[in-house]
C-alpha cells in the first residue's frame, strides 16, 4: 500500500519508511511530482496539517497524512508555536528564531518549553482524526540545541505515529 507523508523532507520519509509495516510504502510530494510548497495559512498547528493533508488528497486523490510541528514556550503564551520556522520573519532563519526567543525571555528565570507535533490523515478511519505529540526539551539544554535536535530525535516521534 503507498501512502502519501505531505513533505519536501526526505528525511523524514526515509526514517519513518524504517518504521512502517512492510506492506505500507511511504512516498514524498516529490515522489508524486508534487513541487508546490503547499502554503501553511492556518493559525494553529491542526489547520496546518489539515491544509497539506487535505491538498494532497483532493488535488492527487492519493490517501495521506501531514504534520505541522513547533516549539511552544510557557511563559510566550505558546510561542513561537505555528509560526515556529518563521518566528523571526518569511526567510526561516533558525539562528534569527532563536535570537528572537532569547531576546524575548531575557529576564525569565527557567523557561518551560516543548515541541509540539501535529498530525492529520486523509482520508480518515475517524470522523475527524488527529494525533498529538508532544515532546519536552532536556531542561539543560538551551533552545539552539532544541531547533537543531529536535528534527534528529523524531524516531519516537514516529513510533508514535505508527498507531496511524
Amino acid at each position: 500500500m503507498k501512502l502519501i507523508f505531505a513533505t519536501h523532507n526526505k528525511n523524514k520519509v526515509e526514517e519513518l519508511n524504517l518504521l512502517v509495516p512492510k506492506p505500507i510504502s511511504l512516498l514524498s510530494l516529490e515522489d508524486i511530482h508534487c513541487f508546490k510548497e503547499i502554503e501553511e495559512t492556518g493559525s494553529t498547528l491542526e489547520e496546518n496539517a489539515k491544509i497539506k493533508a487535505d491538498f494532497v488528497y483532493h488535488k492527487y486523490g492519493l490517501n495521506c497524512f501531514s504534520d505541522d510541528s513547533g516549539l511552544e514556550v510557557e511563559a510566550l503564551d505558546g510561542a513561537p508555536g505555528v509560526y515556529s520556522a518563521r518566528y523571526a520573519g518569511p526567510e526561516k532563519n533558525n539562528e534569527a528564531n532563536i535570537e528572537k526567543i532569547w531576546r524575548e525571555l531575557r529576564g525569565i528565570p527557567n523557561p518551560k518549553a516543548c515541541f509540539r507535533s501535529v498530525v492529520h490523515e486523509v482520508p480518515s478511519r475517524f470522523s475527524q482524526y488527529w494525533r498529538e505529540l508532544r515532546g519536552i526539551p532536556n531542561p539543560k539544554a538551551c533552545f539552539r540545541s532544541v531547533f537543531h535536535e529536535v528534527p534528529s530525535r523524531f524516531s519516537q516521534y514516529w513510533r508514535e505515529l505508527r498507531g496511524i
